[in-house]
């Protein structure tokens, strides 16, 4: 009876935390909003950058416009559909695959437009590139011809809002349009694990830890946990990581506060700055450069 009882409740658990994959958000073809939102997220319409303007099309989402010839510019010069997934607090979510179907642009013949396609977190300052991929080229009938579709792996996990940029540059500069259609986001929902502490409040990551640090509190770490961070310490904040515990940072976090690592704390490069104060017997692995105050053991 009690063997029933625990497969009963992992049954209940998977479905009531939505651990199966599933379709997070979907955007149908011609559509900025989306006509599907799992629940414990929300999701922005989708968004055009200030390279381009949309252009009527019932069946797609067409912009005119692209004239970028890298993606780095076209990234940083406007040349994309954007939109924006956020989990809600204490929840995360896992995306495995973000499917863009039915892209083209209105070049005839072999010339091509280009679709790489980017994520960022909230605590991040740049983009990361998922894939690329080489657009139909459809000529005048972009409103209605057909072509293929692009699912790329993701295999983000997140507690924090997620905006995906759908860039698109070409081989020839020139003013075209390029267009969208189905968008569908797949993954699972999950309570997402406290990993900071301030005072009783406890917070998914470090990056909703600092944000909400007053001066002279305490962020202590309660588990082990790995994130890219792109803000620093700030003054008058003290990090705690006590012995147990292994905190490993990627990104731009540099330390103006005070970081007392009893555990063991991982980064590439850690910069402690001027105001920096870095304590603690514990184990620091990494380039560490300091411009500020070095006790460890203190």
């Amino acid at each position: 009876m009690k063997q029933i009882e625990s497969i009963l409740l992992i049954i209940f658990l998977a479905f009531q935390f939505q651990l199966i994959s599933q379709t997070l958000v979907r955007f149908p073809a011609g559509s900025i909003s989306p006509d599907i939102v799992a629940s414990n997220i929300t999701t922005s319409n989708i968004s055009f950058g200030s390279g381009i303007s949309q252009v009527a099309c019932n069946n797609y989402l067409v912009c005119d416009g692209f004239n970028q010839t890298t993606s780095s510019n076209a990234l940083n010069n406007g040349d994309y559909f954007e939109f924006t997934i956020t989990p809600n607090a204490g929840f995360q979510i896992n995306i495995s695959s973000l499917s863009v179907l039915t892209t083209g642009s209105n070049l005839v013949g072999t010339p091509l437009i280009i679709m790489p396609i980017y994520y960022k977190k909230q605590s991040q300052s740049n983009f990361n590139f998922i894939t690329s991929y080489n657009n139909t080229s459809l000529g005048t009938n972009i409103c209605s011809n057909s072509s293929s579709g692009n699912i790329p792996s993701v295999n983000v996990l997140t507690n924090e809002s997620i905006t995906f940029r759908m860039v698109y540059y070409l081989i020839n500069p020139d003013n075209v349009q390029a267009r969208i259609g189905q968008i569908t986001v797949s993954g699972n929902i999950s309570i997402a694990p406290n990993i900071t502490k301030i005072k009783t409040t406890n917070y998914p990551n470090l990056y909703l830890a600092i944000n909400a640090a007053q001066p002279n509190d305490t962020i202590h770490v309660i588990e082990d946990f790995t994130e890219t961070l792109s803000i620093p310490l700030p003054q008058n904040v003290i990090l705690n990581i006590p012995s147990s515990k292994t905190v490993t940072l990627d990104g731009s976090f540099t330390n103006n506060g005070t970081i007392i690592n009893n555990g063991t704390l991982i980064k590439n490069t850690l910069t402690n700055n001027v105001n920096g104060i870095y304590l603690g017997n514990g184990t620091f692995t990494g380039n560490f450069i300091n411009n500020g105050t070095f006790k460890p053991g203190g």
